[in-house]
């Protein structure tokens, strides 16, 4: 970050001037006669270029090929250039792009939400994404993102109940899905954080709601996780005969996590203090049913490979548990957010 100090000076009509450094003027594209808007927020003077008399700048990575000797690494590096916000991609070759490393590009493609081929040529392939993000607002997909983890978890258990396989490996498959969603949000969320006035239309006000919003699509993006992990480890016995004090104990696993995962989201949506504090009160009774689980699945005659999947399940409803924990905190960070100006109000009323 460029940091340039400049004082104020008083024009001959009685307005106040400033200059610009010339090397941001030109790194912006802007020069003389460009028209700019200027908004009062809260403090401070925020100076953008007009977008409706200019044509948006359209932020642009590029890569090379060659740098990228596996798929794995490609499709993380085309991840990260659209989750950073790049709305043009452009992968470049030092020869010419196999056809090999086209489908790698059309692989990690469908890992994403609203990005296309624009252009193909022999060494070169422009992605571009088509992505508005006011037509995602982040409340609405944050709560989407929440419900698929939630059906999948819930979907696992009810598979391991019914002995029913399919059900398992389609509740896997949404989950493994729901990372689009995942990526979506971290891409709207640094977007936010760098355009104040995208955060205002989103209803993200203060700078502190972004940190808030990103740190609770992180926690939900392990939810998802463990949530798909579930279904994966019941895909695996769901055709087995499960004792039902076994059963029990899962699906009060289950109950009580689910319970802490959508209080959090209530707290966090309704910044209810009282709600986030019983979601991390009740992670004290998450861990006891899990310590009984396990007594009982140790005395299981159930073979080993059974007996292994059992207790990742009960484990990772335990980790849904403490990542629930985490977005109470996240309700708590945002309902404080703005103390200030909450806990004033009476002190003030009581001087008046």
């Amino acid at each position: 970050m460029s940091v340039e100090y400049r004082k104020l000076q008083l024009s001959s009509m009685g307005s106040y001037l400033i200059t610009l450094p010339r090397s941001w003027v030109e790194k912006l594209g802007w020069g003389r006669g460009t028209q700019l808007v200027l908004r009062l927020e809260d403090n401070r003077v925020v100076v953008t270029g007009d977008e409706t008399e200019q044509p948006a700048r359209k932020p642009l990575h590029k890569i090379y090929i060659e740098d990228f000797p596996n798929r794995k690494l490609l499709e993380l590096c085309l991840n990260a250039s659209y989750i950073q916000g790049n709305d043009v991609t452009e992968i470049l070759s030092r020869d010419k792009i196999k056809a090999e490393h086209r489908k790698w590009i059309r692989e990690a493609l469908d890992a994403v939400i609203g990005s296309e081929i624009a252009e193909e040529f022999s060494d070169r392939v422009v992605l571009q994404n088509l992505i508005d993000p006011l037509k995602f607002p982040l409340d609405a997909v944050v709560n989407r993102f929440s419900d698929v983890a939630m059906a999948v978890y819930t979907d696992a258990v009810k598979a391991l109940n019914l002995r029913d396989k399919d059900l398992a490996l389609d509740a896997y498959e949404r989950g493994a899905d729901s990372a689009k969603l995942y990526r979506l949000l971290m891409r709207q969320v640094i977007q936010c954080s760098r355009s104040p006035e995208l955060a205002g239309r989103m209803e993200l006000e203060e700078p502190g709601e972004v940190i808030v919003m990103a740190l609770t699509v992180r926690e939900l993006s392990r939810i998802a996780y463990y949530a798909m992990r579930i279904a994966e480890h019941v895909s695996e016995i769901a055709e087995q005969e499960i004792e039902p004090v076994i059963l029990k104990s899962i699906s009060e696993m289950h109950r009580i996590a689910m319970r802490m995962h959508k209080d959090a989201m209530t707290a966090l949506k309704e910044k209810n203090l009282q709600l986030a504090g019983r979601v991390i009160d009740s992670m004290e009774q998450l861990r006891d049913v899990f310590d009984n689980s396990l007594k009982e699945l140790l005395k299981s005659k159930a073979d080993y490979n059974t007996v292994k999947h059992l207790l990742l399940i009960l484990r990772n409803f335990r980790a849904i548990g403490g990542y629930a924990v985490g977005l109470a905190d996240n309700a708590t960070l945002r309902i404080f957010s703005k103390a200030k100006e909450v806990y004033q109000q009476p002190q003030e009323e009581s001087r008046t």
